[in-house]
């Protein structure tokens, strides 16, 4: 009895090999399956759907709820829809929104237009301005674009000028150009630009005084002597500019013979003048207040010279006149005593001084005078006596200090107090207080100050 090989072929679901053979085969259980024998027969079991452990199949949880078992269904929602591809895929699509759906229902704005699809959310403004949006001269522009504002007629068309004004307005802006001051616009002693750079005042320097007289002559004014020791000092204020070179003055001159002119003895007397005026200011208004400074100062210097003998008398008068060091001279020869006349009386006598300009201001004059004598004779003798052009002032009481018995003097004048009277010595090289002045002798001295 013959035996062939048996053959088993495997079909549909299969891995590996296809067919086995031989005479003896093997059945063994894969993953999930049981194979048992039992009378001739071959059983296999696979394992029940259940929770996903060993025994295999799936579940499925969403949310609160769990599926392990039976058929579970993709349900479409919320726009998302859900399909199979092939039986073994599964597709989902989401579906584009409504185009209203999410911005709500009061969404609004007054003059605006809101415009929602499916492109989105578009806003229109050109009528946020609202419908009352208005201005005098003024055009408005509103869409959406945005808001434009032209105010070009902004002033209006009444807008208008008095003289040489113009007035420009366009959208660069509103301008007003002044080109002049006007025709009637003027000034005494100045000047005024006005243009676009702005308006612009020069004060044109004030015509310069060639002379002043600081003092008015009174009717009572005359000539007196004065202490040649002391320096008298009197204010006087400039409103004006002041230009000067000479002070002129009045003096008096008286001349006298001395005894035994008609001796047989040859004789010579001098007589030395001088006139000094110096010139002082305040030092400031602040701390040296009651302080003056010295200027500069000019004099006047003659010389008297008389010369005897038995039979005639010679006189010759010298003085300076100017202050580069020039002089003059005159004289005269007689044989009488009348000759004196020649050289006395009431004179005009010029004082040379350094050329001066003072601007407005506070200014005081210091004068004082000295005088010299000589003789070969061997008694130096007085033959020249000179007096001083001085002003009748008002009367000038002495005033008590306030608080403080009668008998105690403030100052003597009701004007320029410690500032005006004599003082024995002056400072030229610093500040000198007004103290130094004393009040009780104020006195004014005639000057001119001129320049010609």
């Amino acid at each position: 009895m013959s035996f062939s090989t048996p053959v088993t072929y495997l079909s549909s679901n299969t891995a590996g090999q296809t067919f086995i053979a031989g005479p003896v085969q093997y059945l063994h259980g894969g993953s999930n399956i049981t194979v048992s024998g039992s009378s001739n027969s071959i059983w296999i079991h696979g394992a029940a759907g259940g929770t996903g452990g060993s025994g295999g199949g799936i579940a499925a949880a969403a949310g609160t709820q769990t599926a392990t078992s039976g058929t579970v269904v993709w349900s479409n929602s919320n726009n998302i829809t859900f399909g199979m591809s092939g039986s073994t895929r599964v597709t989902a699509t989401v579906n584009a929104r409504a185009s209203n759906d999410a911005v709500g229902l009061n969404t609004a704005q007054t003059n605006v237009v809101w415009t929602v699809n499916s492109s989105g959310i578009s806003i229109n403004g050109s009528g946020y301005a609202g419908t009352n949006t208005a201005g005098t001269n003024v055009t408005w522009t509103v869409n959406s674009s945005g808001i434009s504002l032209n105010a070009s007629g902004y002033g209006g068309t009444a807008t208008a000028t008095t003289g040489p004004v113009s007035v420009t307005h366009n959208s660069g802006g509103l301008s007003v150009n002044v080109q002049a001051a006007g025709t009637a616009t003027g000034a005494t002693g100045m000047g005024l630009t006005v243009n676009t750079g702005g308006i612009s005042v020069s004060v044109t320097a004030q015509n310069t005084l060639s002379r002043h007289e600081p003092w008015r002559i009174d009717t009572a004014s005359g000539f007196s002597s004065f202490q040649p020791a002391s320096t008298w000092f009197a204010p006087f204020i400039l409103q004006e500019p002041l230009a000067f070179k000479w002070v002129d003055v009045g003096k008096s001159f008286s001349v006298a013979f001395p005894a035994g002119t008609s001796s047989a003895t040859t004789q010579t007397f001098l007589h030395g003048y001088t006139h000094y005026v110096s010139l002082f200011k305040r030092v400031d208004y602040g701390a040296n207040s009651e302080s003056l400074t010295y200027m500069t100062h000019g004099s006047f210097v003659a010389t008297l010279s008389m010369t005897h003998n038995q039979t005639s008398i010679g006189m010759s008068q010298f003085w300076n006149t100017d202050t580069a060091g020039g002089t003059s001279s005159t004289n005269s020869t007689s044989n009488s005593t009348n000759l004196a006349s020649y050289f006395s009386g009431v004179r005009h006598v010029r004082i040379p001084f350094p050329a001066t300009t003072l601007t407005e201001g506070e200014y005081w004059l210091a004068q004082a005078h000295t005088s010299s004598r000589a003789s070969t004779a061997g008694t130096a003798t007085t033959i020249w006596s000179v007096s001083a052009f001085d002003l009748a002032v008002a009367p000038s009481p002495a005033l008590g200090v306030f608080g403080k018995s009668t008998g105690t003097t403030a100052f003597v004048g009701a004007d320029y107090p410690a500032f005006r009277g004599n003082a024995s010595a002056i400072t030229s090289n610093a500040n000198m207080p007004a103290s130094v002045i004393s009040v009780t002798g104020g006195v004014f001295w005639y000057v001119n100050l001129c320049n010609f």
